[in-house]
């Protein structure tokens, strides 16, 4: 009984020594398949990892690197790549197109009778890989779009700026806020961000009107 006793202690000795020590000083800790004799060895030393260790790679079979999720630990995978967005800034207001655009003599009543809602989803310049929900929760808060409410009518005027109207305009636009961002990168293995680059982000928020006019 001692014996068997003796051996439980050795070969539970063997497992833990074979689990990756990390500690936030390492620079890199890699995890080889070639070192477990089984798959419940290799995936405890991968939870190992993840609950212990910055920055480690999984090797699987001869020294080439594959993704395997851990998914009662973290959802990365060992080929992972984090990313982060940072220097968010409000930027200047920008517009987007007409969604309406009508006309009419003087005296003619123009626009929108009865309301309108339209949708406008979240607008982005360059990812850079990114995950574009990522970069409106970074930026936003919130990955859902805006829907806008738009309504009026207006009766075009006679004369205007001091001169005869000859014919009046209406013009609706959606009025987007503005958001500057920038997305850095890290590699599992590595502890150093990347600077991947900056773009923007847009979100609708009001309507804008505008009035132009032609002269006689």
């Amino acid at each position: 009984m001692k014996h068997k006793k003796s051996m439980y202690l050795i070969l539970l000795t063997i497992f833990i020594l074979s689990l990756p020590i990390c500690s936030y000083a390492d620079d890199s800790v890699t995890i080889s398949k070639n070192d477990y004799s089984t798959d419940t060895e290799f995936q405890n030393a991968i939870d190992n990892a993840f609950e212990n260790c910055d920055n480690f790679t999984i090797i699987l079979d001869n020294d080439t690197i594959s993704p395997i999720l851990n998914t009662n630990v973290s959802p990365l995978s060992a080929d992972a790549v984090l990313y982060k967005v940072k220097n968010v800034q409000n930027k200047a207001n920008s517009f987007g197109k007409d969604y309406l655009n009508v006309s009419g003599d003087p005296g003619i009543t123009i626009g929108l009778s009865h309301a309108k809602t339209e949708s406008y989803a979240l607008q982005f310049g360059a990812t850079f890989g990114c995950d574009k929900s990522f970069i409106a929760n970074a930026t936003w808060g919130s990955s859902k779009g805006s829907t806008l409410t738009y309504s009026g009518t207006w009766k075009v005027p006679s004369k205007a700026n001091g001169k005869k109207v000859k014919r009046g305009y209406l013009h609706m636009r959606p009025e987007y806020k503005v958001k500057s961002y920038t997305v850095y990168h890290k590699n599992y293995g590595t502890s150093k961000w990347i600077k991947d680059g900056s773009s923007t982000t847009k979100k609708a928020y009001a309507v804008n009107i505008r009035k132009t006019f032609t002269y006689k």
